[in-house]
């Protein structure tokens, strides 16, 4: 770290901490000074970067950048701990936020940097001083969400708002409002929450035109669509899905289709609608090898928790041939939440998976959304009391604990030892 701070930015820090009750002998914190922190060489001041998703729910977490201010004498991020602090629309490096800036999200978390970095390699030294935070930051205000038309017209507008209506409202949820005639606000339905990018394209693929008379023959139409060559299969089946369960006989007319595409985005429409004979087509589809809808097959399969018929495969496919499959199998069990194949532990901020598996020993690492290694292979055991020690890159002599899963004992040299063992 280094004590380097820009004025402005020194200023602003420490006010925010002292608003934090850093320093203050009510919160038990007086030995420590906002100025004392900033200027301690083991901390160091950071420029925060993440992307909010357009229409991000409140409560969404997304992945952050961290990096050294430039012209300062920080070395190394390796290690460190993000404080915890306020995101805000981007002002420009050395900039502190406006009085008043609107929050958007927040950012705190352990800072990874990449492992594979040679401290020997000059060309490495300076990407020790920037770093990712999985998962990091947090949504504090929901971002808008509105239909703009490009020329009013308050008559389609009325036709938007009552066809997204009719499909998606529930009790007393709304969740498009017309404004005017340009306008429609929009509000993410609570079963949509967690994956409101896929109820977005639902939005986008919605027919207007949903009577009794013409929604059936719109929903035949689509399906000779979409056994034509080169269809866009993907964009007609959500327009299916975003007709509703009422389709769902359209759909199954092409479960069985000769053309591979067409098999599988009817299906991924029907089990969605929550047809489970769907479900099977999927099932069948993710057991062929070669198959360029293997992958995307397994990983819809975990998104459905009410068909439970498909953990037998995918505990199956946890042995294919190929790492790809493998994991996209895991990655599915682990969504279903299949603890009786994955044996998860908690290793200091991480999550351990244990994958019993009569292939090859892989090791996965999630590098998005959260912190997580998944070890494949026969009879594999987490050896307790977990321990890592990593050598200060630029100090090999120098050695520091970075992650350990409970208290652990070292002599005082920083080695480990098992006092199981010592004698009397």
């Amino acid at each position: 770290g280094s004590a380097d701070a820009p004025p402005a930015i020194k200023k602003y820090l420490t006010e925010y901490l002292l608003k934090q009750k850093i320093g203050s002998a009510i919160a038990d914190t007086a030995a420590i000074t906002p100025d004392s922190m900033i200027r301690d060489t083991d901390t160091a001041v950071v420029r925060v970067i993440g992307v909010i998703p357009p229409g991000a729910p409140r409560g969404w977490a997304f992945d952050l950048r961290v990096a050294a201010l430039n012209r300062t004498g920080t070395r190394s991020l390796d290690g460190g701990m993000l404080y915890q602090f306020p995101l805000f629309v981007a002002s420009g490096e050395g900039v502190p936020p406006t009085t008043g800036a609107r929050q958007w999200a927040s950012a705190e978390g352990p800072v990874f940097v990449n492992p594979f970095l040679d401290p020997a390699n000059p060309k490495d030294t300076v990407r020790y001083r920037e770093g990712r935070i999985i998962g990091g930051g947090r949504v504090t205000e929901a971002r808008p969400l509105r239909l703009m038309l490009r020329e009013g017209d308050w008559a389609l507008c009325n036709a938007i708002q009552r066809a997204i209506n009719a499909r998606f409202n529930t009790g007393t949820f709304k969740a498009a409002n017309a404004k005017n005639a340009t306008t429609i606000e929009l509000e993410i339905p609570p079963a949509y929450l967690d994956d409101y990018e896929h109820y977005l394209e639902l939005l986008l693929h919605i027919p207007l035109q949903m009577d009794p008379g013409r929604w059936e023959a719109r929903a035949l139409k689509v399906g000779q669509d979409i056994e034509k060559p080169g269809a866009n299969a993907e964009g007609l089946a959500l327009v299916w899905e975003a007709m509703g369960p009422q389709v769902v006989n359209s759909c199954r007319q092409h479960y069985a289709s000769t053309n591979p595409a067409a098999s599988f985005y009817s299906a991924r429409a029907g089990i969605r609608l929550y047809d489970d004979s769907a479900g099977d087509v999927l099932t069948k589809i993710a057991r062929t090898s070669g198959s360029p809808f293997q992958i995307p097959a397994i990983t819809e399969l975990g998104k459905h928790r009410k068909f439970l018929r498909s953990i037998s495969t995918l505990r199956d496919l946890v042995d294919d041939p190929s790492e790809l499959v493998r994991i996209a199998a895991y990655e599915a069990l682990s969504e279903l939440g299949d603890r009786a194949l994955i044996q998860r532990q908690n290793v200091g901020d991480f999550e351990v998976d244990l994958v019993p598996s009569k292939r090859e020993y892989v090791i996965y690492a999630s590098q998005a959304n959260y912190q997580r290694i998944a070890v494949f292979g026969q009879d594999v055991q987490l050896a307790r009391r977990v321990f890592f020690d990593m050598p200060d890159p630029f100090n090999p002599a120098v050695s520091t604990v970075t992650v350990a899963d409970k208290e652990i004992d070292v002599d005082p040299n920083g080695q480990y030892v098992d006092v199981s063992k010592l004698s009397a």
